[in-house]
């Protein structure tokens, strides 16, 4: 989200990381579509979740334990962005801003 001051002012760099996200994404849901799918090298690079689950926040999401995660310390619990790919029988998962590797997903709770 970006939000404006009351004066309709804006974060201008906030603003430019967004755009550069959602052109990854739109690049990524296009190389998907066109069957191209992440190969190991970037998946090696992609942080890892371990004992996940989807989840939701508004929007569909995942949360579980976090590793390699290029601005997050590795962690119990983490929720992610917006999920917009997910295939567990590959191992991977799009969310809004990044490639996730599904390890392990978290026992059904009862």
């Amino acid at each position: 989200m970006i939000p404006f001051d009351m004066n309709g002012q804006f974060d201008r760099e906030k603003l430019s990381r967004e755009i550069d996200n959602l052109k990854r994404l739109v690049s990524d849901l296009e190389r998907i579509r066109d069957g191209i799918y992440p190969d190991a090298r970037t998946l090696r690079s992609s942080p890892a979740l371990n004992d996940w689950r989807l989840t939701f926040r508004h929007t569909p999401a995942l949360s579980g334990s976090v590793r390699d995660h290029p601005r997050l310390p590795d962690a119990d619990e983490i929720i992610t962005s917006e999920v917009h790919i997910i295939a567990p029988a590959l191992g991977l998962a799009r969310t809004r801003s990044r490639w996730y590797r599904l390890e392990q997903r978290a026992a059904k709770r009862i």
